[in-house]
């Protein structure tokens, strides 16, 4: 989980945005190196939930979310990107889910989502 300041103090999940022209498992691998500095060796797609006008994000916006899962083999190699998180924590889905009420509340759907398919 990652925290930073567009998220007002609450906890999410590394994401961006398609950029115009842009396929989406371009966008995710792009994104993934920007955020995290690596694009792991596997990634899957999980789910597609959405926030429109979220209270918790800095501005007003309608977010439609792809989400996907990714594996790295070896997680030194992630480096977050400091412009984006001022913090970060490891966590099991199923402890991420205990604290719900420090998450963003659209990732608390996805984590939800991930433990139905992969468990906790």
């Amino acid at each position: 989980l990652v925290t930073g300041p567009k998220w007002n103090g609450r906890y999410t999940i590394v994401g961006g945005h398609i950029e115009y022209g842009e396929k989406i498992n371009e966008a995710v691998q792009r994104e993934l190196k920007e955020e995290i500095g690596i694009v792991p060796e596997r990634i899957e797609f999980l789910s597609m939930n959405e926030s429109v006008f979220p209270k918790w994000f800095h501005r007003k916006a309608h977010f439609v979310f792809l989400n996907f899962v990714a594996w790295a083999d070896d997680e030194s190699r992630i480096h977050l990107c400091k412009r984006e998180f001022t913090g970060a924590k490891w966590v099991t889905a199923s402890d991420a889910l205990l604290n719900k009420t420090k998450l963003v509340g659209s990732v608390v759907p996805v984590i939800g989502e991930y433990v139905k398919k992969y468990g906790s």
